[in-house]
C-alpha cells in the first residue's frame, strides 16, 4: 500500500482518549500525515475506541473504499487491530503504508 497522506479520525468519548488523540497527532506530525475530521479525501480512517466505535466508523466509511483501522480504547476490542500500548508503532506502520 502507498503511504498515507490524509487520515480521518473517529474517537470515543471516554477517559484516556484525549491522551490517545495527542499521541496520534504526534505520530501523524512525524509521519507527515494530515488528520481530518471529514471523510473526503482520506486515505485511511483511524478509530480510537472499542467495538462500538469501530462499528460506527465502519458504517460511516462503508462503500467509500477507505480502510478503517482501530486502536483499542474500549473494553473488549475484538474488531480493533492495534492495542492502546502499541499506538505509536502501529500507526507509524499504517502511515508508512504497511497495512492490509
Amino acid at each position: 500500500m502507498p503511504s498515507v497522506e490524509r487520515a480521518a479520525v473517529v474517537t470515543i468519548e471516554r477517559d484516556g482518549v484525549d491522551d490517545a488523540l495527542a499521541r496520534l497527532q504526534a505520530v501523524a506530525a512525524r509521519s507527515g500525515v494530515e488528520l481530518v475530521d471529514d471523510d473526503g479525501g482520506a486515505d485511511v480512517a483511524i478509530v480510537l475506541g472499542g467495538d462500538g466505535t469501530m462499528l460506527r466508523a465502519l458504517g460511516r466509511f462503508l462503500g467509500t473504499g477507505v480502510p478503517v483501522i482501530g486502536v483499542n480504547y474500549g473494553r473488549v476490542g475484538f474488531l480493533t487491530a492495534i492495542h492502546a500500548d502499541a499506538l505509536e508503532d502501529g500507526l507509524a506502520r499504517v502511515f508508512a503504508g504497511d497495512y492490509r
